[in-house]
C-alpha cells in the first residue's frame, strides 16, 4: 500500500472504530451545505479528535520506521495541498493557526480534504487539530528515543 492510501486508510479505520454517532456528527459536517454567512458547528466532531488521534498512535504501532516516515512526508504533501489563500480567507491564523486547521481538514479525511480543496467555503473557521500534524513524526521520535 502506499503512503498516501495509507494515512487515507488509517484515518478512515480510526472514525469507523469510533462508533455511529462519530461517522453521523463527521458526516454531517463533510456533506454540510456551506454557508459564507454562518459558521458550522464543529464541536460535535471536535469532541471525537482525542480519542480518533488515541487510535491513529495505536496503529502506528505496527508500522515500521520506514513506514512511518513515508506517513509523515505524505501528511506533510496533504497538508500543503490545503495551504492556498482562498482557504485561509475561510479559516483564519496565524502562521501555525493555519498549519492546525488544515490538520482539522486532513483528519476528517480524505472526502473532507477533497471538498475543501474543490470549495474553500467548505472549512471550518477556527477548527484545529495540532496534534496531528506532527504526529507520526512524534511516534517516531518517541521511539527511536527508547
Amino acid at each position: 500500500m502506499n503512503a498516501e492510501d495509507r494515512l487515507w486508510s488509517m484515518i478512515e479505520a480510526a472514525w469507523a472504530r469510533l462508533g455511529s454517532q462519530a461517522a453521523a456528527d463527521r458526516t454531517a459536517l463533510i456533506r454540510r451545505t456551506p454557508d459564507p454567512d454562518e459558521d458550522p458547528d464543529y464541536a460535535a466532531v471536535e469532541r471525537w479528535l482525542d480519542p480518533l488521534l488515541d487510535l491513529l498512535c495505536g496503529d502506528c504501532d505496527t508500522l515500521s520506521d520506514e513506514q512511518l516516515r513515508d506517513l509523515d512526508q505524505m501528511l506533510e504533501l496533504k497538508l500543503a495541498d490545503l495551504d492556498r489563500p482562498e482557504i485561509h480567507e475561510v479559516v483564519e491564523g496565524s502562521y501555525d493557526g493555519f498549519l492546525y486547521r488544515r490538520g482539522f481538514i486532513v483528519a476528517l479525511g480524505r472526502e473532507f480534504h477533497a471538498a475543501v480543496l474543490a470549495d474553500a467555503e467548505m472549512a471550518v473557521y477556527d477548527a484545529e487539530c495540532a496534534e496531528l500534524c506532527f504526529l507520526f513524526n512524534q511516534v517516531l521520535d518517541e521511539r527511536l528515543a527508547r
